[in-house]
């Protein structure tokens, strides 16, 4: 499945976290514990593209995921197929044919790191709210993230909840995955 992912991400404190889990406790949620397992060449073949490729496992509901984030204008294309298990050894054809683009061969793919989320979603405004907490090489953050049809939509829905709620939040600098894998290099 092919997906235009734009989305806004904050970093909150652990206290504004738990402020924000109770305020939206009485709207209808989903939850999920994930982990993402990401993938680059020993070289950063990837990364040096701006490319990512993670496999995650959605343990709750027992669902593997293989992504491939390829830049784009207005955001991330997300390739995405759910697969069997959390290998790379049936990995569909157009996710190949994508890593050979840019010369990169599934077989020099290695495991580069990996991050626990504890996910708590909202619907609001046709636009999909995250509560993440995060555990990655002995560090936890906690992050709240919107997923829109526009950046302006995603930004204005994420400050108009923390501002009605006075909490100070700084722009996530750093993804999941250059958090994960900031120290295993």
């Amino acid at each position: 499945m092919k997906n235009l992912e734009i989305e806004y991400k904050v970093m909150i404190s652990k206290e504004d976290f738990k402020k924000l889990d109770n305020l939206l406790a009485n709207k209808n949620n989903r939850y999920f514990e994930q982990i993402n397992y990401y993938y680059d060449t020993k070289e950063n073949s990837l990364k040096k593209q701006s490319y990512s490729l993670r496999i995650r496992h959605i343990i709750n509901i027992n669902k593997y995921l293989l992504t491939l984030k390829i830049p784009h204008l207005n955001g991330k294309m997300e390739y995405e197929y759910e697969i069997e298990e959390k290998n790379l050894t049936n990995i569909p054809q157009k996710i190949i044919e994508k890593l050979n683009d840019i010369n990169v061969l599934i077989n020099e793919i290695v495991l580069i790191g990996s991050l626990k989320t504890y996910r708590k979603e909202f619907v609001i405004d046709n636009s999909i709210l995250c509560l993440d907490y995060n555990i990655y090489n002995n560090e936890e953050d906690y992050e709240i993230e919107c997923e829109s049809i526009s950046m302006e939509k995603a930004k204005s829905i994420v400050k108009n909840i923390l501002n009605e709620n006075d909490i100070s939040y700084e722009e996530s600098r750093f993804s999941k995955v250059a958090r994960a894998t900031k120290n295993t290099k």
